[in-house]
């Protein structure tokens, strides 16, 4: 690597101080920024407001949407155990993944391999086809309540500012 002569080496360090004390006001505006949203969540939460109109000085319009989206985590094992096979073979997927993939070669190669021969070999995933589910539930197939602690559901609530029309 080639030498920094002084003042190249005075030049760069001076440039890195102002990079870090750059980044670090950004963290601080970041963390206040995620703040401000988060009391504005929570007054809205709290005075049952979902949106409103908001001016910025004397010309700039904005409408603030409080947004709730959600999504549901299936715990398979448990599930696996409240639904029967016919159920679960019509509700659950599975991904495969090989992780030595050499050794399942040599293993395929040979006859009469069983699967607990090979199950080592593969990283096996299931997860749950939420729209299997709900066409199966939709048709009498399956009573939610019997798999009703089975799942969570995780909530996420942000802000959607956007700018109005003058």
């Amino acid at each position: 690597m080639k030498e920094i002569d002084k003042k190249s080496e005075l030049i760069l360090n001076k440039k890195t101080k102002r990079l870090l004390d750059l980044q670090d006001e950004l963290n601080a505006c970041e963390n206040e920024l995620k703040d401000v949203k988060e009391e504005i969540i929570d007054f809205m939460n709290k005075n049952d407001i979902s949106s409103y109109d908001a001016m910025y000085g004397d010309d700039k319009r904005f409408k603030i949407n409080k947004i709730r989206s959600g999504r549901v985590e299936y715990n398979v094992e448990r599930i696996k155990k409240k639904i029967t096979k016919d159920q679960k073979s019509e509700i659950l997927e599975k991904e495969v993944e090989i992780i030595d993939f050499d050794r399942f070669v040599k293993i395929m190669k040979l006859k009469g391999v069983k699967l607990k021969d090979i199950i080592s070999c593969l990283d096996i995933k299931e997860k749950v086809n939420t729209k299997k589910l709900q066409n199966l539930y939709e048709i009498g197939g399956i009573d939610l309540v019997k798999i009703n602690d089975c799942y969570n559901i995780k909530e996420n609530e942000y802000l959607k500012v956007k700018q109005m029309e003058e």
